[in-house]
């Protein structure tokens, strides 16, 4: 190779690394980014992604990672959430809370269940009540360990993935989010 060639190909070189480097983080944008709310508030933001790898949900701050096609989302407390969306259609995610529950005196799922504000209390015979407000009856899937959540009106049947563990009930809740509206 000629010397006359060297600075050109140097040059070249220079520019793939350029290239290559400004293609990477085109690539690390989330798919995530921006504002969503929850479906029944499209106008209150829920939920903020910011590129950073930093994240705002119901007022706490997260940092995440997007891997699958899902966003998982971590504070430094250790509550998780995960982001997924549906049918793929980047409108509409579903958010699954993953919300821990504690209780007392309970036998299996049977009793009630707090987080912070939120509640599940559950009978025998049954039937629940969700955060004092809404009732309806349950089933459980043992074999899946998911709960069937059946409303008497408020919502569309709801199914929980769920596990119970030294007195805590660690529930994957979904919400349908949206892109927050103005």
């Amino acid at each position: 190779m000629s010397l006359k060639r060297l600075p050109a190909l140097v040059c070249t070189m220079f520019l793939l690394f350029v290239l290559l480097v400004a293609c990477n983080e085109k690539n690390s944008e989330s798919s995530y980014k921006g504002n969503w709310s929850y479906s029944h508030e499209p106008k209150e933001p829920a939920l903020v992604v910011k590129n950073s790898g930093k994240a705002k949900l119901d007022g706490k701050n997260f940092t995440y990672t997007e891997k699958d096609g899902s966003l998982r989302l971590e504070s430094k407390t250790g509550d998780l959430a995960y982001a997924k969306f549906k049918n793929n259609d980047k409108n509409h995610i579903f958010l699954f809370k993953h919300t821990i529950y504690t209780g007392s005196n309970n036998d299996g799922l049977i009793g009630k269940w707090t987080s912070g504000k939120w509640s599940f209390e559950f009978t025998e015979v049954g039937t629940f009540l969700e955060d004092g407000y809404f009732p309806g009856h349950y089933s459980v899937d043992e074999e899946n360990s998911t709960l069937v959540l059946i409303y008497n009106d408020q919502f569309e049947n709801t199914i929980i993935p769920y596990e119970l563990k030294d007195n805590k009930l660690i529930l994957d809740y979904p919400w349908e989010m949206v892109k927050t509206t103005n």
